[in-house]
């Protein structure tokens, strides 16, 4: 990799883990990202990553699940 590649690829790598790490503890503690696009009621799209929020009957807690590029990575529903 040449330098001016990693000088772009390096930063643009840190913000990018940056904003996953805001918008993930953001939905654990609201129930919503903060550098995400609303596409429908509870779903929330960013470049590389998804949450689906949901609202547990019950108990009233915040669950969702995480996907990364696609896969599911992360799962708080239950039963």
């Amino acid at each position: 990799m040449s330098k001016f590649t990693s000088w772009i690829a390096w930063p643009l790598l840190g913000l990018w883990m940056f904003c996953f790490g805001v918008d993930y503890c953001s939905v654990k503690l609201q129930g919503e990202p903060v550098f995400c696009n609303v596409q429908e009621e509870g779903t929330y799209v960013c470049s590389g990553y998804s949450y689906r929020v949901h609202k547990h009957p019950v108990t009233g807690r915040n669950e969702f699940i995480l996907e990364v590029f696609g896969e599911e990575v992360v799962c708080t529903l239950t039963n």
